[in-house]
């Protein structure tokens, strides 16, 4: 049974004065305030709607009003602003049901909690400090009289009933899901009910490197996790908490590692320019480099030595998953699971086999391997580690690896033979009849304008939804859209979008029916994969009290759905690298959506972006000089 928070003043240990359990009907709300005036105003405009009705593409408003949804305290909303959510039979394009949602667990409060909620609610000018910041009475947070009437205007309309977009994101989206809809009928239906993926791709951020496109697959069939460099390193808990939830809930057969020539981040690991944050995320690149520089100063050129590494990088990969204890897991337990190395070919659409498949513990080199007491391994004689440390390759199967990649032509790797490589050429040869230059226009670089922040969701693929081809969106992808202060993947990425790409659109985005959310509001204890959840935690404790309003479970995640991509909205634009941005006058706005998997519509959370102006005080830094 669920027991509920405890409540301790900043900097108090817990006592008996403090220790009552939260009880998730009261209005009781526990998170300091980061929000400016207009982040309070767009939290009332989002608590204002049904959960799941978020208005579709409505960017007509004008963004200085709407932007700055940031760290908002939800709980000083009035109960005769938050008890008008509509009942169902009066709203349009509700989500899809929401799968196996914990029961609401009611407990007693606490005589200080009531006490603390009821002068939370009055707004009472002379609560303590703790209580000031709580209830998001700090400094800026004030409404003024233009989001006042914004609010009112919002209210006045029946909920799902904002004009359409202007945007063409959501026109794109719009034209895209009329032809699935025109195909297929019952399409979306069928993918509301859950996701059955037999493929975890680990591949760049690129935006030329689309899956599902490339693999020529539908939405549903590829949970996706992308970074710069397809990096896979054993102290990323994003990538560790991807891994974990397709391999051990999703049961995925099959583990994609897909690097890609021409990729930005090899070749910045090849260079000597400080780049800024985004060095230490290429250490693990460099790192490649530097175990197999003999390998590399055999190349010829520049371009061979650039293409040996990133196929080597690739192998560093797959050889850092086999190296995880949720494969190894897998195979202890009998899991039928391939773990693969492909190279996609930016210039012609090929996906290449590397020839690197690993499937069981054989395949594990020793010094990684971990046994437990049901684990089955071969006898093999293997090299010794300062024999492999010296010529600066792996032991075990591995050194065979890295010899059949030394063995063929850089950038000309054998073609692949099972389906999904047969897959490939027919999406290659597909495009080419269309345009027979299609992908030599994408062959030296990309210039995206969106850097598209979303959920691993196999059904969620940017560019579909968005009917975008490849090159037009940079893709970062991780469980439950975070993005967050301390994960240098996602910072990464985003230096490298704002920074150097220059795109001109941040969307995060994300979805209703998400598993990552649904499991924050249950109790079960999942594993490594919790460490990551503490986030969406964290966004369910900060707006307790608005949460604590809805009808039903399924209200409540969809609520939890919007809420997080609000508050994820802040955190990006909390980072010195958007604030940067603005600061040296670059056009990048950065904006909030939900995506409908049981209807496939993308609807817009009002919340845009484009300057300093529209984040906290609290989060806003100034430069030096």
């Amino acid at each position: 049974m669920t027991t509920g928070f405890v409540l301790a003043p900043s900097g108090c240990p817990p006592c008996a004065k403090c220790t009552g359990v939260v009880n998730r009907q009261s209005s009781f709300v526990s998170r300091p305030s980061v929000g400016a005036g207009a982040a309070v105003a767009q939290s009332r405009r989002v608590v204002g709607a049904a959960p799941g009705s978020v208005r579709k593409g409505d960017v007509s408003m004008n963004a200085g009003l709407i932007a700055g949804v940031f760290g908002v305290a939800l709980g000083l909303i009035p109960a005769m602003v938050i008890g008008k959510a509509t009942s169902k039979k009066d709203v349009t394009d509700q989500p899809p049901a929401q799968m196996g949602a914990p029961p609401r667990v009611v407990t007693q409060d606490s005589t200080m909690e009531r006490e603390f909620s009821q002068r939370v609610r009055a707004r009472d000018p002379s609560a303590p400090t703790l209580v000031k910041l709580t209830s998001g009475m700090g400094v800026g947070s004030d409404l003024d009289e233009q989001f006042k009437k914004l609010e009112e205007d919002l209210m006045s309309r029946p909920v799902g009933a904002a004009p359409p977009g202007r945007d063409s994101m959501f026109a794109n989206n719009i034209a895209w899901r009329e032809a699935m809809l025109e195909q297929d009928p019952e399409f979306f239906s069928r993918l509301a009910s859950g996701q059955t993926p037999e493929i975890l791709w680990i591949g760049c951020s690129d935006s030329r490197v689309p899956a599902n496109e490339l693999l020529n697959l539908g939405p549903g069939e590829v949970f996706v996790h992308r970074n710069i460099a397809n990096v896979c390193n054993h102290t990323d808990i994003s990538f560790l908490s991807v891994l974990q939830y397709a391999v051990q809930y999703l049961k995925v057969k099959r583990i994609m590692v897909c690097g890609h020539y021409n990729c930005g981040g090899c070749k910045a690991g090849l260079g000597s320019d400080r780049l800024g944050l985004i060095d230490n995320w290429l250490r693990h690149i460099r790192d490649v480099r530097r175990n197999n520089a003999k390998a590399l100063s055999e190349c010829k050129s520049k371009d061979e030595e650039l293409n040996r590494l990133i196929e080597l990088n690739v192998l560093e990969s797959v050889h850092s998953v086999v190296s995880t204890t949720i494969v190894q897991d897998a195979w202890d337990a009998g899991q039928e699971l391939i773990v693969q190395g492909v190279v996609y070919q930016v210039a012609n659409g090929k996906l290449s086999d590397i020839g690197v498949v690993a499937n069981s513990l054989d395949d594990v080199p020793p010094v990684y391997r971990t046994l437990s007491p049901t684990s089955k391994v071969s006898e093999v004689i293997a090299d010794t580690p300062i024999l492999a440390l010296s010529e600066g390759r792996l032991t075990n199967q591995f050194a065979a690896m890295y010899d059949k990649i030394y063995s063929q032509k850089a950038g000309d790797l054998a073609a692949g033979t099972d389906k999904y490589f047969q897959m490939n050429e027919q999406w290659r040869k597909a495009m080419i009849a269309k345009d027979k230059d299609y992908f030599m226009k994408n062959a030296t670089s990309q210039a995206p304008e969106i850097l598209w922040i979303g959920c691993s969701d196999s059904r969620v693929p940017a560019n579909q939804l968005l009917d975008m081809p490849p090159g037009a969106v940079f893709v970062h992808r991780n469980i439950a859209n975070m993005a967050i202060h301390s994960d240098m993947s996602f910072l990464s990425v985003l230096q490298y979008a704002v920074e150097y790409l220059k795109v001109k659109k941040v969307v995060v985005c994300g979805h209703y029916n998400c598993g990552g959310c649904n499991a924050s509001l249950g109790d079960a204890r999942l594993g490594l994969i919790d460490n990551w959840l503490r986030h969406v935690r964290d966004v369910r404790r900060w707006h307790q009290a608005e949460l604590s309003q809805c009808k039903d479970a399924e209200e409540e995640l969809s609520r939890l759905i919007e809420l997080n991509v609000l508050e994820q909205v802040h955190n990006v634009c909390s980072t010195s690298i958007i604030q940067e941005a603005w600061d040296r006058g670059q056009n990048v706005e950065v904006q909030g959506v939900v995506y409908g998997v049981g209807d496939g519509i993308l609807r817009d959370m009002g919340v845009v972006a484009n300057k300093s102006d529209d984040i906290s005080k609290l989060y806003r830094s100034k430069a030096l000089v």
